[in-house]
């Protein structure tokens, strides 16, 4: 690993939301069999201005740590397969909502 050659230890998470009826739900929360306004447990965001680390956080979302490009690649999908979708006219499978995705990679000194 060239991370690990050059003293730095890596992690790599992914958060993954759908913003469907005004509701935010967790995709990352194992599905329930419930509506997407009941899953999961309350979400509040909070805007970058106001964190601690400078970025976006959504509190009480759970975050995937992922170890290789094909970990992402699994946890996307099982992300997107979370999706609420509803058949339409045009598309029998019509997601009717909006995705909001968020990879975080920290890297730390090992020096």
């Amino acid at each position: 690993d060239i991370l690990a050659e050059r003293g730095l230890d890596s992690n790599v998470s992914l958060q993954m939301f759908e913003v469907y009826c005004n509701n935010l739900v967790d995709l990352m929360v194992p599905p329930r069999k419930v509506t997407p306004m009941d899953q999961g447990p309350s979400l509040k965001i909070t805007l970058a201005e106001h964190s601690s680390t400078g970025l976006v956080q959504v509190d009480g979302a759970k975050s995937k740590r992922v170890m290789s490009a094909v970990d992402l690649v699994n946890a996307l999908s099982d992300g997107i397969q979370s999706r609420t979708v509803h058949a339409t006219k045009m598309n029998s499978e019509s997601s009717r909502s909006h995705l909001v995705m968020g990879v975080t990679i920290t890297t730390t000194n090992k020096r």
